[in-house]
Parts: C-alpha cells; sequence; structure tokens
C-alpha cells in the first residue's frame, strides 16, 4: 500500500507543476485533464502525508521516553504515544478505503433517510443523534446538507429525517464514513434506528 501512496506522491508533485506551467496551461484541455487528476488524488494525498506526520510524532514520542527520566513527563509521553497509534491506526483504514477502486457513483449526491427502530422515546433520540453525527460529519468534510422531512418528538428525538447530503464526492464520502463506523462504534444501532440511502440524484 505504501509504494503505491508514494508514487502517488510523486505522480501528484508532478501534476502539481504542470498544472502551473505556461505551456501546459496555453493547452486547455490538456491543462482540464491534468486538474481533474490532481483533484482526484488530493484527498488521498493528503491523508498520506497526516499519516506520515503522525507517523514521525510517534517515532519522536518513542524515542524521548526511551530517554526521560522524569517519570511525569514520560506517563505524559505515554498517553500522547497511545493516542497517535490510535490515531495511525484510523487514518491507515481511511488510506485503505481512499485507494479501493472508484465507484461510478462517488461524484452523485444522496438522500438519506433515518428511521427509529423499536425502543420508543429512547430510540427516537438516537435516530436524532445519529442524524447530528451525519450532519457534522458533512460540515467537517465540506458537505452540503438539507433537511427535507422532520417528524419530531416532544422530547427532541426523531421518528423520521431525511435530508439530502450534496458535493465534494458525496456519495463517496458517505460510504467511506459508514465504512468505518460499521456497527462496532453503535452496537445497538439495530434495534434502535435504522438508516437508508434512498435515492441516488
Amino acid at each position: 500500500m505504501f509504494k503505491k501512496l508514494d508514487k502517488l506522491v510523486e505522480r501528484y508533485n508532478k501534476l502539481n507543476e504542470l498544472v502551473g506551467d505556461a505551456e501546459v496551461i496555453a493547452k486547455i484541455d490538456e491543462w482540464k485533464a491534468y486538474s481533474k487528476e490532481l483533484a482526484d488524488m488530493s484527498e488521498t494525498v493528503e491523508k498520506y502525508l497526516e499519516y506520515k506526520k503522525v507517523q514521525k510524532e510517534i517515532e519522536d514520542l518513542t524515542e524521548m521516553i526511551s530517554v526521560e527520566t522524569d517519570a511525569e513527563m514520560k506517563s505524559l509521553c505515554n498517553e500522547e504515544l497511545l493516542s497517535n497509534k490510535e490515531k495511525l491506526n484510523a487514518i491507515s483504514e481511511e488510506l485503505r478505503i481512499l485507494l479501493l477502486p472508484k465507484d461510478p457513483n462517488d461524484d452523485k449526491n444522496v438522500i438519506m433517510e433515518i428511521r427509529a427502530g423499536a425502543g420508543g422515546e429512547e430510540a427516537s433520540l438516537f435516530a436524532y443523534e445519529l442524524y447530528r453525527m451525519y450532519v457534522k460529519y458533512a460540515e467537517k468534510n465540506r458537505l452540503k446538507t438539507e433537511e427535507l422531512e422532520n417528524n419530531s418528538t416532544e422530547l427532541g428525538g426523531v421518528k423520521e429525517v431525511v435530508f439530502s447530503i450534496s458535493e465534494n464526492r458525496a456519495m463517496q464520502n458517505l460510504n467511506m464514513k459508514v465504512a468505518c463506523i460499521g456497527f462496532n462504534e453503535f452496537p445497538q444501532l439495530n434495534r434502535k434506528a435504522e438508516f437508508t440511502l434512498q435515492q441516488l440524484l
């Protein structure tokens, strides 16, 4: 995986040079093709650079711990090391997903529907939290959301909410989020809420 990513970085740097070259700019179709290729790989390259940054921090912390004599400082370094290792694992999983073959639907927008499952008000509140999680994820990834339907409860939950997610490779971003959380992050998902990708736009 990492050899492939290293080659991707090399290509990314070359494309940056090409899109700024006056001769290439004069050939508009060629410039557009390079610009699209650059845009398509930018997320993966940025994520890989983040991976390398965290990896370097882990190496530095490991070295610091090996020579540190102050117990309190060593404990703090160990905590930060553990946090960075967890972050590195998460980034590695994101990179694995980013390197998967592209789906023709990746660039499409989606309409998502979340419904409370069995469980009364508790299920409705959970459905609302799930909805908020996806909205926050969309905002973080520069996606646009629009609420289309909302059947709320008196205590602030939702029996059903339908919303659109668009722009910035919405389908791919959403698939990544679903793949990353799976049912491990929300083991109660099956009994408390249901969500579906209702329609491709």
